[in-house]
């Protein structure tokens, strides 16, 4: 249901790359959590890519570690922890696997990432997204793939993102 919303806005390609590989239930038990199920369809139906030449949603089956999702949720290589030490005063979301942690599923060229805040059901995660490297960020309650639809349709905005975000007409280009 979801993934229709964005396909209605971003084409995918023919030939997605590093559209599978491990099995998802592997994944999954590397992660000790289920994924939402828009999450990995579009993996399936986009693979490795950017989008509007500007953010990637990491990718477990990819071959870069800098795009990995489960390296990105493992070790959150920026991460929520060094943001806590600098802005210890502002009210902070704590990491996976913590119950209602944040795990971060997208990246942008400006460093923002996008995070899932994890909670019982999955299908049911909220999206955050947060500055890079300090402690703005916005919630939208939706899956995944609907926040990326609204964002890329202008249906929505983020106050974290460049004035010229998404552009007149987004594409995904797969990497």
């Amino acid at each position: 249901m979801a993934l229709s919303e964005l396909l209605a806005v971003l084409a995918p390609p023919s030939h997605p790359r590093e559209a599978g590989g491990t099995p998802w239930p592997e994944v999954e038990r590397r992660l000790s959590t289920a994924l939402p199920t828009d999450y990995k369809s579009f993996i399936e139906t986009y693979g490795t890519g950017r989008i509007a030449d500007f953010l990637v949603v990491l990718n477990p089956f990819t071959a870069n570690r800098d795009i990995d999702l489960i390296d990105h949720a493992l070790h959150d290589p920026e991460g929520m922890s060094l943001l806590k030490d600098e802005h210890p005063g502002h009210d902070r979301f704590d990491r996976f696997p913590v119950a209602g942690g944040i795990l971060p599923f997208a990246i942008t060229d400006n460093g923002d990432t996008f995070y899932w805040r994890t909670a019982p059901s999955p299908d049911r995660w909220p999206v955050l997204v947060y500055e890079s490297r300090g402690p703005d960020h916005d919630l939208f309650d939706g899956p995944m793939t609907t926040v990326l639809a609204a964002l890329l349709s202008g249906a929505v905005r983020s106050r974290i993102f460049p004035s010229g975000f998404p552009g007149p007409a987004p594409s995904f280009v797969p990497a």
